[in-house]
């Protein structure tokens, strides 16, 4: 690969390590089985050795440990426990809650840090090994927890700590069942687990951010489909239902959604720090005071019912008081991506008093409304058009010699979206990754990663945008030469995986964790697999990872998919200092009343999925006999759809019309049999024709989606 200097540093500091375990085949695969199930000390970490000349991407954190370290002493405690969120447990944080990476130099959105008087250790997930090690100095050990075969942090500590040692942990960043299930287990480790509200690191934290001072966005009802009120009074029956007095909501998006009011203060995330306390009696926001303006007094007073807005930090107060005239209070618990209450908020209400369950916002946010369902569809299509047009841009002017990199790509791209109409700009940091980059599963670019884009590798693209009327998470992969038969072999892999758990049909009370296989299977029928899971929840204006869904078959919790539920279909491939594949498309879960023989039995309703993301897939990298019967009709349905649906949206830019529609061809079947006509010759049948497995064209002419 044409890399040059940039390249041979952009490796040695961002890729797999290429001086300690080269993983070959997938990405950075678990440890061998012949390899202990004990992990290797800091000295034995990449570029760790003594007179090592250390990457720019590590941090030293000499000054910071040694801070804490002191402050643990006065705290009187062994051992100290950083998470990576905040105090509504959220898993995308503002920039003054990312304590974690204060500390370790880690900046990844998933992690947990051990800090004892000599010894500082990071765990987090596959996604994010490879950033782990190279952002960590070497006075911190890299572990990967049951997916690399290390041992957990409550059995770490309890390796490193004697009998008797106190365990220290801020309980408002920790979720109360996270809290409890620690708790019980160090107890057994004959170790003590310390609330430290006063959280020593925000005392040694000297530069800590400034939080956002934005006030709120009152979100419209043409974009939600139901008042706040009406919400409300939803909540309150299902409390009524289930014999709750009250509901302490900690979740951010969850009373974003409820109240109608949007905020800034998390990037990317349209959420805003607060807490809200439901009864039937009364209705109290606690909001920072800057954000308690007359718009959202006014806002939050219906014919009825008046919300009132505290003060923040009153809800510590209040709630011991407020608690004592209810018998029954939900919290809600850890699920999916929410966190639930924390141990701070838990210990303040009476355990004869407190629930701990699924909280009902979650559940009826997921399932989003009528007026949420076409929003999300809409802003889909819009960001259909801002990809497509960005990557006719990007193909073309690459073909006339102008020279592109990742950070100019990425930030084109973010540009096209701006433009749109509703955009309120991206929905996550864009993944823009050319060559070796595409491995690292969450690579972003920056000033000294920054690679230029070229011709002999794949180019992978996963970005989104948030929009008054839904949010949006598309992956697509790119080759602007001539790939490999190896790169179009996995490309068609991963392309069946998505196809397959696609066009699933299956009955109503199916869990996610079943369909994963059937995006897996390509790749597992070889050898191959991805550390990621397959599909994750998205909000209306909300968070890119919405609780419940996660397509994950290692997942320990099971969530059933629901009829208005949005997800991301993303299958990958990665070979460490390679490149890197994923397709992702964002599906709604539907019911599918008209099946075949579904009169003859009862086996209650079926559910299947639609496309809601509007993007092609790459002709020049799919090996089209790999494909069968069934991911062929599937595969023409959706090139269909894109001409149907995103091609007059096109009709002003000629340009990227084409290479839409060049893209969109119909496989096994002349275009001229189709209902569509090429935009440069209608009678010329022969272009586009790809015969496939024999399958006669005739059978692939009648092609629709239900729309």
């Amino acid at each position: 690969m044409k890399w040059g200097h940039i390249g041979c540093l952009v490796m040695l500091i961002r890729m797999a390590d290429p001086c300690g375990d080269v993983p070959t085949g997938d990405y950075d695969l678990a440890v061998s089985s012949t390899r202990p199930r004990v992990r290797r000390e800091a000295q034995e970490r990449p570029l760790c050795y003594p007179g090592a000349q250390q990457p720019t991407s590590r941090v030293d954190t000499t000054k910071q440990l040694k801070a804490l370290r002191s402050a643990m002493v006065d705290l009187g405690i062994q051992a100290f426990v950083v998470p990576s969120g905040d105090a509504h447990q959220s898993e995308y944080i503002a920039e003054a809650d990312k304590r974690l990476k204060f500390i370790s130099g880690f900046s990844g959105s998933s992690g947990m840090a051990a800090i004892t008087f000599n010894k500082s250790a990071l765990w987090t997930d596959g996604r994010y090994f490879v950033q782990a090690r190279h952002e960590l100095d070497c006075q911190w050990l890299s572990m990967k927890g049951d997916e690399g075969g290390d041992k957990g942090i409550l059995e770490w500590l309890d390796e490193q700590l004697p009998s008797g040692s106190k365990v220290g942990a801020d309980s408002s960043l920790t979720g109360a069942w996270t809290w409890l299930t620690w708790k019980a287990e160090l107890e057994h480790f004959q170790l003590e687990l310390v609330p430290t509200l006063n959280n020593p690191l925000d005392k040694i934290w000297t530069d800590q951010p400034e939080r956002n001072q934005d006030p709120l966005m009152v979100l419209d009802s043409r974009f939600t489909g139901q008042t706040w009120a009406d919400k409300l009074q939803m909540i309150r029956d299902d409390l009524r239902i289930e014999g709750h007095d009250a509901f302490i909501v900690t979740a951010l998006d969850e009373i974003a959604w409820l109240f109608n009011l949007r905020g800034k203060d998390i990037p990317y995330n349209p959420v805003f720090r607060a807490y809200a306390m439901i009864s039937d009696k009364e209705v109290i926001l606690y909001l920072p005071p800057e954000k308690q303006d007359q718009i959202i007094r006014d806002h939050l007073s219906a014919p009825g019912v008046h919300v009132q807005i505290k003060d923040y930090e009153l809800i510590f107060v209040e709630l011991p008081t407020l608690a004592q005239e209810w018998s029954s209070i939900l919290l809600g618990k850890k699920w999916a991506y929410s966190g639930g209450g924390s141990y701070a908020i838990y210990s303040l209400i009476p355990s004869s008093k407190l629930s701990l369950d699924l909280s009902p916002i979650m559940l009826r946010k997921a399932q989003k409304n009528d007026v949420e369902r076409q929003g999300m569809i809409n802003a889909n299509r819009r960001d259909a058009v801002a990809v497509i047009e960005f990557a006719a841009h990007l193909e073309e002017t690459m073909a006339q010699g102008e020279a592109w990199d990742e950070l100019k790509a990425s930030e084109e791209l973010l540009k096209r979206r701006e433009a749109l109409k509703f955009s309120q700009g991206p929905s996550f940091s864009s993944i823009s990754a050319y060559g070796p980059h595409g491995a690292i599963i969450h690579y972003r670019p920056d000033n000294e990663s920054n690679a230029p884009i070229g011709t002999d590798s794949l180019y992978l693209l996963d970005s989104g945008g948030q929009y008054l009327d839904g949010t949006t998470d598309t992956t697509r992969t790119f080759h602007f030469g001539s790939p490999t038969a190896y790169e179009k072999e996995m490309y068609t892999r991963v392309l069946q995986g998505a196809i397959d758990l696609a066009r699933a049909v299956f009955p109503h009370g199916t869990p996610d964790t079943r369909v994963d296989i059937l995006a897996r299977r390509p790749l597992l029928e070889v050898g191959l697999n991805y550390r990621h899971g397959t599909g994750h929840g998205i909000g209306a204006f909300g968070f890119i990872h919405e609780s419940p869904i996660q397509v994950r078959m290692y997942g320990k919790e099971e969530h059933v998919f629901e009829v208005g539920q949005f997800f991301s279909d993303e299958p990958g491939y990665y070979e460490a200092q390679q490149f890197g594949i994923r397709l992702e498309t964002v599906l709604r879960v539907v019911e599918r009343p008209i099946l075949k023989y579904n009169e003859l039995d009862d086996h209650g309703p079926m559910l299947g999925f639609e496309p809601v993301c509007l993007v092609p897939f790459e002709p020049k990298l799919i090996i089209y006999d790999m494909l069968n019967e069934a991911q062929t009709y599937w595969l023409n349905r959706y090139n269909r759809l894109i001409r149907e649906k995103i091609g007059p949206l096109l009709e002003d830019n000629s340009k990227a019309y084409h290479w839409m529609w060049d893209r969109t061809e119909l496989i096994g079947v002349p275009e001229s049999v189709g209902n569509t006509e090429s935009p440069d010759n209608a009678q010329n049948g022969s272009k586009g024709f790809r015969p496939v497995n024999g399958i006669l064209a005739i059978a692939l002419v009648v092609i629709w989606f239900q729309v």
